[in-house]
């Protein structure tokens, strides 16, 4: 969040893989819904000036986090635990909630959602069918659209098969051999 409000470009997770470029402008909203619930934050860029980068930095960097999604009981014993300095710190909490929950949630606050691409624009492959990047009956070419830019990859979903080489015919053996990686020399 901090590189975005600098005006340090497009935050991109390491995991994605671009099917085309993306074409921004400083001013530009570009992120999208991972699913009907969540939007994602592999694919970000956020206006420097925008008023969800500053709840998002100020989120992130609060004494004491308590997300402002949880119940008012959650958030009542955050701030309890806080007084003895036994709260939960941000890399303690849940899976995505410095990133999907605490985006969506303010994107929404601010109005934003009206810039959220579809799924099929940055993320048409469901992290729930992260193994079908492997499989090679999964045709995961199926999924990508015109409106495509990219395909993420869901790393820390993959953790076992990304330490093997590819099936053939899978969506990682396509795009190694698109990229010239010669995955059957890899240990």
């Amino acid at each position: 969040y901090e590189l975005l409000k600098r005006g340090l470009g497009c935050w991109i997770d390491t995991d994605v893989y671009f099917v085309r470029s993306i074409e921004y402008s400083d001013e530009a909203y570009i992120f999208g819904w991972e699913d009907e619930r969540f939007l994602c934050s592999a694919v970000l860029h956020i206006p420097g000036s925008s008023q969800l980068l500053n709840d998002l930095i100020a989120f992130v960097n609060a004494d004491v986090i308590v997300p402002p999604w949880w119940s008012t009981d959650e958030q009542d014993r955050q701030r309890t635990l806080s007084r003895d300095g036994r709260a939960l710190p941000l890399e303690e909490m849940p899976w995505a909630t410095a990133g999907p929950k605490a985006l969506t949630y303010f994107a929404k606050k601010n109005n934003l959602l009206r810039h959220a691409s579809d799924p099929a624009v940055f993320y048409p492959l469901h992290w729930k069918k992260a193994g079908d990047l492997f499989a090679p009956d999964a045709n995961v070419w199926r999924v990508i659209t015109p409106e495509t830019n990219t395909v993420h990859l869901w790393n820390h979903l993959i953790e076992k098969q990304k330490r093997l080489p590819p099936k053939p015919s899978s969506f990682m053996a396509d795009i190694c051999n698109m990229q010239g990686i010669d995955f059957r020399t890899v240990e």
